[in-house]
């Protein structure tokens, strides 16, 4: 038996967003696939679906990839450090970045988490480990005595190595030091935070 077409459209309508979603995706992958094309443009292909589906679509973009020139555009960066192997970045308009998954790699930039104990005033304790480290931007958010700082550096390796010598000189007992974000994330907050209309720093 068949459903008449009034049904099928309840049908539809009545069922999830991402059950909608998963038959929408289906007709989405079909349009720029069934003709063959040598490039292929993706635009979040990944939105809205479940972990299982997102593993099924990082596996087609892959297996496409080996014969097709994929660009991906998306906002999910797990997905971009997942599939990519160049990056580019647009900001309002401008594009800011142009690099190889492997240059990224080996910038060193990351994200630092320190958790320190102290009674000195939290801003005072982030303009310390800012300037010693060298940090592009640290933040610091206290818990009773303890302060927690989270810090944008060049090379998180070299950085870390420091860091029990500046709670040394100033007596701040460290409770803990942490790797926090990927190195994409913070390339990305860096190249895109705090710019005005004109897209100057």
């Amino acid at each position: 038996m068949s459903s008449s077409g009034a049904d099928s459209e309840k049908s539809f309508t009545n069922r999830s967003t991402g059950s909608r979603r998963d038959t929408n995706s289906g007709w989405d992958w079909l349009r720029p696939i069934i003709h063959d094309p040598a490039i292929l443009i993706l635009d979040e292909p990944t939105s809205g679906l479940d972990p299982n589906q997102v593993i099924g679509i990082r596996e087609l973009i892959s297996e496409l990839a080996r014969e097709k020139f994929v660009v991906l555009s998306t906002h999910i960066l797990s997905e971009v450090q997942a599939l990519c192997d160049r990056v580019l970045i647009i900001n309002r308009g401008k594009l800011v970045l142009d690099a190889t998954a492997d240059e990224l790699r080996h910038s060193g930039t990351g994200a630092l988490s320190i958790i320190v104990k102290t009674n000195t005033e939290a801003g005072r304790v982030a303009g310390i480990f800012e300037e010693a480290l060298g940090a592009q931007r640290c933040t610091a958010s206290r818990n009773g005595d303890t302060i927690t700082l989270e810090l944008s550096v060049k090379d998180a390796q070299e950085v870390r190595e420091k860091v029990f010598d500046v709670c040394v000189a100033n007596n701040f007992k460290m409770l803990g030091l942490a790797n926090s974000g990927s190195d994409l994330e913070n390339i990305f907050r860096e190249l895109t935070i705090g710019t005005d209309e004109t897209g100057q720093h």
